[in-house]
């Protein structure tokens, strides 16, 4: 015989177990879901298959989720916890600025290519800024890994975090011509420091990325 309200319990740890945690959200999910039951049983459906019916209304949970977190705006879509919606900002902050940085890069890439390219050092010029664009790739696939939640993203940015501060370090302790060239440096090594400790394997146990 079927019980309403044992259904309705599996049917709620069901919901928890697809990521729906908050109570509030579950409370209102099961409130639409009686109501759309008691619709169908006063229609004449049995319980057993309008409560089937009711649910399949609702969706699952894992869009039901969605749908919730960007009720919210585009804070609320990034995730359920703050732990988890600053670990994606902070991917799409890599891709957003590892993108920037490889359109410059590139752009110098093909300048020096014609301009420099009778001067004994073009061929290092070059070399090394392929190494830059290289690393600022690495920037985006790490950042885009780690949006979806990947472990290698975590890995590839820190990488490519601590690859970025060994040039940084030296460039501070060289003279510059303007001044916003150091500032530019700073905020650079701070970035990256604020990354490597954010993603640090310790913490990173403890940061769900849903």
């Amino acid at each position: 015989m079927f019980d309403r309200e044992q259904a309705i319990t599996e049917w709620r740890q069901r919901m928890r177990a697809g990521g729906i945690i908050t109570p509030p959200t579950l409370d209102e999910l099961e409130s639409h879901l009686r109501e759309s039951m008691g619709e169908k049983v006063r229609a004449g459906w049995d319980e057993a298959a309008a409560f089937k019916a009711a649910g399949d209304e609702l969706g699952k949970a894992g869009l039901l989720k969605r749908e919730f977190a960007w009720a919210g705006g585009l804070w609320g879509g990034l995730g359920e916890n703050l732990a988890t919606r600053l670990n994606r900002l902070l991917a799409l902050t890599w891709v957003g600025l590892s993108f920037w940085l490889l359109s410059n890069t590139l752009l110098i890439c093909h300048e020096r290519f014609f301009q420099d390219a009778t001067k004994p050092t073009a061929g290092l010029l070059i070399l090394v800024l392929g190494i830059i664009a290289f690393q600022e790739l690495g920037g985006i696939i790490g950042g885009i890994l780690l949006l979806r939640g990947a472990a290698g993203g975590r890995y590839l940015i820190c990488t490519v975090a601590v690859l970025a501060l060994i040039p940084d370090t030296f460039a501070l302790f060289h003279p510059h011509n303007h001044p916003a060239t150091i500032g530019y440096i700073l905020a650079h090594v701070f970035f990256d420091l604020v990354t490597l400790w954010w993603l640090r394997p310790g913490r990173h146990a403890r940061v769900a990325v849903n």
